[in-house]
């Protein structure tokens, strides 16, 4: 229900709303352990951090679901667009954390 409304909030760009919506549908997949429904709503709130002009949380919530992407053990590519994405972004805001937890994660990469 938190993902409809999520995504029902993003096309009507309440972006606001779209990413605590988001939160709260990553929040119910990690309950029930849905690790890789849990990315996708993370990777959906970050885009609505990006839409609502805020590229640092944007950053952080796509470094967020590419790692959960990750240890759920699927969606690679997926993983890596998020990271790419956090990345750049980062770079855009001059966070260091950000960049950092990137190349610890791809350090540890196969």
């Amino acid at each position: 229900r938190a993902e409809l409304a999520s995504r029902l909030s993003a096309l009507i760009a309440e972006h606001a709303a779209a990413g605590s919506s988001f939160l709260a549908a990553a929040d119910a997949r990690r309950e029930v352990s849905d690790y890789p429904g849990m990315a996708r709503a993370l990777a959906g709130a970050a885009a609505s951090a990006a839409a609502a002009g805020d590229p640092a949380g944007a950053a952080a919530l796509y470094l967020r679901a590419g790692r959960s992407q990750i240890l759920a053990g699927g969606g690679t590519a997926r993983a890596q667009d998020w990271l790419s994405t956090a990345e750049r972004l980062a770079r855009d805001t001059g966070d260091r954390s950000v960049l950092a937890a990137i190349e610890a994660l791809r350090a540890r990469r196969p």
